[in-house]
């Protein structure tokens, strides 16, 4: 699998483990619920059920970053393993479009970043205070 199919499967258990327990939980299940009846109908029903099961914990855990951590890795491993199938990323990239769309915007921050490097003996470094693309990856 190309690093940026494993980049789509993270970043898309991120989004959906965010959503959780807000109010587009409905649109989280909806798009989910879809992506496996298109790529893997028989396994559908049970992969809706388990993503209730995974809102139930998250809502019973605010703010538990290893409980969130877990989540997300959970969906992370099962996308993944959906994303086997050559279509299914280009499936799951408009899933993730969908959800990252009911996102709540970010309010821009005043930041203050310093970086400095030293690079000795034929060495490289690459510093990244933002969004980035170094050849496949996205750096976010």
């Amino acid at each position: 699998m190309d690093a940026e199919s494993v980049a789509l499967a993270s970043t898309a258990a991120a989004t959906m483990v965010a959503l959780l327990t807000t109010d587009a939980w409905t649109q989280v299940k909806k798009e989910v619920g879809g992506l496996w009846r298109r790529l893997r109908p028989a396994e559908a029903d049970v992969v809706v059920a388990e993503l209730g099961r995974s809102r139930d914990e998250a809502a019973g855990s605010p703010g538990d970053s290893a409980v969130i951590d877990a989540l997300k890795a959970e969906w992370n491993a099962r996308l993944i393993e959906l994303l086997t199938a050559e279509a299914a990323a280009a499936e799951l990239g408009k899933a993730n479009s969908a959800l990252e769309a009911l996102l709540p915007e970010k309010p821009e921050k005043n930041v203050s970043i310093r970086q400095t490097a030293d690079a000795r003996g034929g060495s490289a470094v690459v510093q990244v205070a933002g969004d980035a693309r170094i050849g496949d990856i996205n750096v976010r």
